[in-house]
Parts: structure tokens; C-alpha cells; sequence
């Protein structure tokens, strides 16, 4: 265990620990403990602020807009937008480089 800044923090090692957080069992972790002071007041009640049952359904009704194809049509369609804004960029003059 680590205090910094009035904050606990726990290191966990190894795969067994790894499988504990990430797999949760009896919801003894929460996200929205740990990611709160971070990115709550840019997110606010955002996916990773979400535990448990909360956090599966909202999880399920976001999932459809990130499969493959789905994702593949998003780059279809912000490509040429990407390289448009990406020409107007100046590049560096030797001075800068």
C-alpha cells in the first residue's frame, strides 16, 4: 500500500491479481471509486464511473456501436474528413525541426 496525495493506493502483481481486479467477483472493486477524481467531473456518470449490474447494461447498450464493421464504417466515413483538416496543417520550417 501507497498514500500519495491522501489517496490509498494497493499495487497488485502478478496474473492471479490481474484476474481478481479485472474479473471482480462479489463486486469488491469499484470503477467508480477509482476513476471518480479523475475523469468524473469530464464524464459524469460516464461507463467507467458505472459498477456493477449498472455497468453490464449500459456496457450492453453501448457495445453495438463498436463492433468491426461498425468501427469500419466510422473510418469510411471520418477519413476524408481527417484528411481534409490534416492538409490545412502547417508543417514545421527547418527552424523547427
Amino acid at each position: 500500500m501507497v498514500k500519495f496525495a491522501g489517496i490509498t493506493l494497493v499495487r497488485l502483481y502478478g496474473a492471479d491479481a490481474h484476474r481478481l481486479t479485472l474479473v471482480n467477483d462479489g463486486q469488491v472493486f469499484s470503477n467508480k471509486k477509482a476513476w471518480d477524481m479523475v475523469i468524473g467531473r469530464i464524464f459524469p456518470n460516464g461507463l467507467m464511473l458505472r459498477d456493477g449490474d449498472d455497468h453490464r447494461y449500459h456496457r450492453r447498450l453501448m457495445q453495438a456501436g463498436f463492433k468491426s464493421k461498425v468501427m469500419q464504417r466510422y473510418m469510411v466515413e471520418m477519413e476524408p474528413q481527417i484528411r481534409q483538416a490534416v492538409s490545412n496543417w502547417l508543417l514545421p520550417t527547418k527552424e523547427y525541426r
